[in-house]
């Protein structure tokens, strides 16, 4: 370069313009040389020293001093005007051209150093590299468009390259950094935040880099995922251990003693979080987020806001100081949080909350806006604008309506499948009805009154709801008939005994007393309802007759073993047969202590009276299938039969004492029972006695047998003898 400028300066005086402009062509020609050969070093090795640099430097200064020499040259040809015209001319050109070489030596230092930056960058010290290389990067986005040519296509793909492999382990360091800051462990739903590193130059790193949104995004959703989502639900609350040093004041959601909610400022530096159930504050450079199980579900509003707010409030503290990595968060979480809140939670637990009372859950409501509104100010934390309440304040009352009916029906669920004994007994008060039926099946003529009896108390509880439901919503009219369809469609009766699984004869009567308790309130109390009466009348009758069929094959069971021991045992000194007989007489004994005081009076004689009447008829039946009864057998099932009906006709005494009036109210209850009795007369008669109470088809045996039931006893019970056979001809 010096050789070069010193021919130029040797010539100045021994040539014409013309020449002196062809020789400064030369002399750009090897500039441009130079240019090239400084370009292809770099190429092949992006290094350059300081030297280079002096280099460059040197080459500038000279060539202001070439410019100076030109200024000389002006005033030499001052006296010639046409010298001097060509020369200012050529002068003009050769400062064009000067000026070129100066912005492409401009140029190349840039270029440099870019690529000095490009080498100091070391990925481990990422902070320091994040910033040399975006001060390289934008520097470089300056220069590309100066070199268009193809020659300069090679090398600007390799600087490109260059800063892309460096953002890349850049990167990985920093993000690798951000995981040991940020340590979620994942499905514990738990959050280790460690403060011993600075938060504020990795944030700056991936701002340097251009992937600080992408890295916010991403920490965004595993906070929603792990702590919000269960934040947002009434399974879990915000347990935080430690807090950020020289915390600010936060904000939390406070109930007023029932009376509703306001926000309270919380000076956190001097009192600690008030925005959780159960946080620690020590000053730690450790904080520990956990969302914890509940054992049962939060029905307070203000603890899942208090939830929501604890975890808001710990990133608002650690990210203080670059408020775009807030505003990032809400931009994802805000939507996230209204939309769960507005979904499930919020409706769930503002409408409950309220107890049904519709101001009441309007005011929470309007309290809460402003809570959400205060995260704005507080935390830099902007929610999307009412999409958390449009839908509820757009149609409220329907809304609410809507919650109220279905926690109602939900309650009615569990009511009717709740604790089938769990019993009360009603006691109709005199006030309130006419006098008191005896029996269910009297409601028809005395609709007013109600049978004492025993009900299970999640039937009173479903009319006592029912009952408040309506006090509040009188023209709610079709809540009482979803409630009773609810109630038939839960209550299943089984066809046949085998499928009775849990309902034995006990629950069936429960069952059969509940229907008949919910079929009179949805006659008179809910007269809306009353189509529902036939069919709450008919699962009482399923029930009634479902119990009556249990009892019946357990009663036919036990008769059919007692009578065929007797009939198998001919020993007159063995009475384990007349033991078994006991047995069916124990299980009405049973029978009617556990039915006593749950069926109405009535019911409970009709229905014994009908069991008894099975029983009696099935026995005689039985006895007048035999074809041959010894005297052995006879005498026992005389014995059996008569114990039988001493211990059974004390079901139906009354307040008699005396045996004969006893088992008169015995007949005038069970049809069948003078048969079984005259049976039980037979079984031990002589031919004379009977033929004393047939008296020719007009005494007491002929109105219990026909003449063929009798002939077929005399022929199983007597010898054929003549006597036997003149009494038989007899029998017409």
């Amino acid at each position: 370069m010096s050789n070069i400028l010193a021919e130029v300066i040797q010539t100045r005086d021994a040539v014409t313009g013309d020449e002196f402009r062809d020789h400064l062509q030369n002399v750009t020609s090897k500039l441009s040389q130079i240019k090239m050969d400084l370009v292809d070093s770099l190429q092949s090795t992006f290094v350059i020293y300081d030297s280079d640099i002096d280099k460059v430097t040197s080459w500038y200064v000279e060539i202001l001093g070439i410019k100076e020499k030109v200024e000389d040259l002006k005033t030499k040809f001052h006296d010639d005007k046409k010298a001097l015209i060509a020369a200012t001319g050529d002068i003009d050109l050769l400062n064009d051209d000067l000026k070129q070489c100066d912005k492409g030596i401009e140029l190349l230092a840039a270029l440099i150093q870019v690529v000095k930056n490009l080498e100091r960058a070391d990925p481990v010290d990422f902070y320091k590299a994040s910033k040399l290389v975006n001060s390289a990067k934008q520097d470089f986005e300056l220069l590309r468009g100066s070199f268009e040519s193809i020659e300069d296509h090679a090398w600007v793909v390799g600087i490109k390259s260059k800063i892309t492999d460096l953002i890349t382990d850049i990167y990985e360091n920093a993000s690798k950094e951000l995981r040991s800051v940020f340590h979620f462990h994942f499905g514990k739903n738990m959050l280790t935040i460690n403060l011993t590193r600075d938060i504020n130059q990795l944030i700056e790193t991936f701002i340097n880099i251009g992937y600080c949104s992408r890295v916010i995004n991403k920490l965004a959703i595993d906070i929603w995922q792990e702590l919000l989502v269960k934040a947002c639900s009434q399974d879990f609350y915000i347990e935080i251990t430690g807090k950020p040093k020289n915390a600010s004041a936060g904000i939390a959601f406070q109930d007023t003693n029932g009376d509703g909610y306001e926000i309270e400022t919380v000076p956190v530096r001097d009192t600690g979080f008030k925005t959780g159930p159960n946080i620690t504050c020590d000053n730690s450079r450790m904080i520990t987020i956990k969302a914890v199980r509940t054992s049962t579900p939060t029905s307070e509003v203000q603890v899942v806001f208090n939830n929501i707010h604890s975890v808001i409030y710990v990133f608002h503290q650690i990210f203080e100081n670059n408020t775009g990595v807030m505003s990032d968060c809400s931009t994802f979480l805000g939507p996230k949080i209204c939309e769960e809140l507005g979904n499930k939670t919020l409706k769930i637990l503002v409408l409950r909350n309220a107890e049904g009372d519709v101001e009441k859950a309007k005011n929470n409501i309007s309290i809460i806006r402003n809570f959400i509104n205060n995260f704005e100010s507080y935390l830099n934390f902007t929610f999307p604008d009412g999409t958390i309440f449009d839908e509820m304040e757009r149609d409220f009352d329907s809304l609410f309506l809507g919650q109220v009916k279905q926690d109602l029906l939900a309650k009615v669920r569990r009511l009717v499948k709740g604790n089938l004994h769990d019993t009360q007994e009603i006691i109709w008060d005199a006030k309130d009805a006419s006098p008191v039926a005896d029996d269910i099946g009297g409601l028809h003529r005395n609709p007013y009154a109600f049978p004492n009896c025993v009900v299970s108390k999640c039937v009173v509880e479903i009319v006592h709801v029912l009952k408040e439901h309506l006090r509040r919503y009188s023209d709610d009219i079709l809540m009482c008939d979803a409630a009773f369809s609810l109630y038939l469609s839960l209550v299943k009766i089984p066809k046949h005994e085998s499928d009775s699984g849990d309902l034995v004869p006990f629950s069936a009567v429960l069952v059969h007393n509940n229907s008949h308790y919910l079929a009179h309130h949805a006659t008179f109390t809910f007269p809306m309802t009353e189509e529902k009466v036939p069919e709450l009348r008919s699962k009482a009758t399923q029930a009634y007759s479902f119990m009556v069929r249990s009892v019946r094959t357990k009663l036919n069971f036990l008769i059919s073993d007692a009578m065929t021991a007797i009939l198998n045992n001919d020993d007159e000194s063995s009475h384990t047969e007349i033991d078994k007989f006991l047995k069916i007489s124990s299980e009405f004994v049973r029978l009617h202590g556990m039915l006593q005081f749950v069926l109405p009076s009535a019911t409970l004689a009709r229905t014994l009276a009908t069991l008894v009447d099975h029983t009696v008829n099935e026995m005689c039946s039985k006895v007048l299938t035999w074809d041959d009864i010894s005297a052995a057998c006879a005498n026992k099932l005389a014995t059996a039969f008569t114990q039988f009906a001493v211990e059974t006709s004390e079901l139906f005494k009354g307040e008699a004492t005396n045996p004969r009036e006893i088992d008169a109210l015995a007949s005038k209850c069970v049809s069948k029972w003078n048969r079984f009795r005259l049976l039980t007369f037979v079984l031990t008669a002589s031919m004379k006695e009977i033929e004393d109470k047939w008296v020719g088809g007009c005494g007491p045996l002929s109105m219990e047998f026909k003449a063929e039931e009798l002939r077929k006893l005399v022929r199983a019970l007597f010898q054929n003898t003549d006597r036997r056979a003149v009494f038989l001809a007899s029998i017409k």
